[in-house]
């Protein structure tokens, strides 16, 4: 599973953060291995591990409010995971966090268009994901049909990714009933707990196979 890291995260944080997450998912399939890779734009001013997938603003800076023109960096990122799928994959699915799962569903579209080719690819597990707000984007999104499996988390206190944000996205999805929703009481994280965690496991199950660990 290639996993895409928020703004202002890096591989090494998603992995932190996503800790509890990986553990309970392997523990039930123990085959699951997990991929994190850095986006290619170190955010200014800042340490080596605060870094973008593309920037809104022309200063280099980034907020998933901007709904202007700019995304500064994201063909180079497109081009640099079309490298990174290559060396790295294939991979299964996609685990992706925020401005990273604003990401997928820019790929997915790409995919849907037949201008980008993700290897085998079966399923995406998108948290907190929202539509770039690029008016060139977000008509594009409101026209495709996304066929791939994908599920959808969102926290009803999520402040930084509201709800009503991510319910914009489901519309891509609906027509191929190809949508899985979790929603969770907590905010703008991976949430993984006992009332959760099965949603996960049953998903991804579907396409990394049964096996489970021996008692």
């Amino acid at each position: 599973i290639l996993c895409l890291h928020g703004y202002r995260q890096s591989a090494k944080v998603f992995k932190e953060k996503s800790g509890k997450f990986r553990k309970q998912m392997q523990k039930q399939l123990p085959s699951i291995e997990f991929t994190f890779i850095d986006a290619p734009h170190v955010v200014e001013s800042s340490n080596q591990e605060s870094r973008a997938w593309w920037f809104s603003r022309s200063d280099r800076t980034y907020s998933s409010k901007d709904a202007g023109d700019e995304t500064i960096g994201l063909e180079e990122t497109i081009k640099f995971l079309t490298e990174r799928i290559d060396i790295l994959g294939p991979f299964d699915g996609v685990l992706a966090f925020s401005q990273g799962a604003a990401l997928a569903i820019h790929l997915q579209a790409l995919i849907a268009q037949e201008k980008l080719s993700f290897p085998n690819i079966r399923f995406f597990i998108l948290v907190a994901p929202f539509f770039i707000q690029t008016p060139v984007y977000h008509s594009m999104y409101r026209t495709l049909a996304v066929k791939l499996p994908t599920l959808i988390v969102s926290g009803v206190n999520d402040l930084v990714i509201p709800p009503e944000r991510t319910a914009e996205t489901h519309k891509l999805y609906q027509g191929c009933n190809s949508m899985t929703l979790l929603s969770h009481s907590g905010g703008h994280i991976l949430a993984i707990d006992a009332e959760n965690k099965d949603v996960y496991i049953d998903f991804i199950q579907k396409f990394c196979g049964s096996n489970t660990p021996s008692s």
